[in-house]
């Protein structure tokens, strides 16, 4: 007799967000500017209908500007990693405001034991543009950190 193959699910891995950056009573939090919320409404698998399609679905994650407020999309990891490698094929289009971003983060007492990189699209900037920023990437005085930006392109 055969063990029983166990089956991961999405939710064994991550966690689709449910938040808002709405502050206590009409005021944001931090020095947002523009209320936004993450919606678990924003997040879904479609079939994919592409000629050669090296699978047969892909993620959406959907944002829209709205009247008053911008909708969004975001889903975290439900476990903490010691070591990550990401590999993903993206497709990043809209109007130019939105950004598409993968984040690795961990927290620390003080400014310089943080550790998080960054991997940002904008859609405003050209598709084979891609922008990587080590954070912190300014000092507790408030200096930029020279270099930890650095804009690339993609093939």
């Amino acid at each position: 007799m055969h063990p029983e193959k166990q089956v991961d699910t999405w939710d064994d891995s991550w966690s689709i967000q449910d938040w808002s950056n709405r502050g206590k009573g009409v005021s944001l939090s931090g020095d947002a500017t523009v209320l936004t919320i993450n919606s678990p409404i924003n997040i879904c698998i479609e079939k994919n209908d592409d000629k050669d399609a090296a699978s047969d679905t892909f993620l959406t994650m959907r944002t829209m500007r709205l009247p008053g407020f911008q909708s969004a999309a975001e889903f975290d990891s439900v476990s903490t990693y010691h070591y990550v490698s990401v590999r993903m094929l993206a497709r990043v289009t809209g109007s130019a405001g939105a950004c598409m971003a993968v984040l690795t983060y961990l927290g620390g007492e003080e400014l310089a034991d943080v550790q998080e990189a960054d991997i940002e699209i904008m859609t405003r900037d050209p598709k084979n543009r891609v922008q990587y920023t080590n954070q912190p990437s300014f000092t507790e005085d408030g200096d930029d950190i020279l270099k930890a930006t650095r804009n690339g392109t993609l093939p």
